[in-house]
């Protein structure tokens, strides 16, 4: 009988799942930061981003390794969380009103050269970081 849980051995299992419960306090923590779920709509985003967090956070120690998610935590985590809280009702209208300029199609952010450039930047940003974790990893 093989002592591995998906790949893991038992220690590195239970050190993803610390992790995971550390997700779960620093979600709430970065919650209480950002001011708190004022509506029962922002509990919800909370409440759904938890499992979201910890499927990407799993994934991360299990692709790159749990020393690589240990380093990406507060990006994988905080920065999204936080983002979505401060900035989601104007993003979100302000989404909606480029949407319906776009006659209903998302096509229109793919338009502006300025916006294509910014979309290859941010992918080209994560794909340098991911290739460079997994390099320092391989060593």
């Amino acid at each position: 009988m093989s002592d591995s849980i998906m790949g893991l051995t038992p220690s590195q299992a239970l050190q993803m799942f610390n992790y995971a419960l550390v997700l779960i306090y620093g979600l709430l923590l970065t919650v209480g930061v950002a001011g708190g779920c004022a509506t029962s709509r922002e509990k919800r985003m909370v409440g759904l981003m938890c499992p979201v967090f910890l499927v990407l956070q799993s994934a991360a120690g299990l692709m790159l390794g749990v020393s690589a998610a240990e380093k990406l935590y507060p990006l994988l985590v905080h920065l999204p969380l936080v983002l979505g809280l401060m900035l989601g009702r104007m993003a979100e209208s302000q989404l909606r009103i480029s949407i319906t300029l776009g006659h209903g199609t998302p096509a229109a952010f793919l338009d502006s050269p300025i916006a294509m450039f910014f979309i290859a930047i941010s992918i080209l940003s994560v794909a340098y970081s991911l290739y460079n974790m997994r390099k320092k990893a391989a060593k």
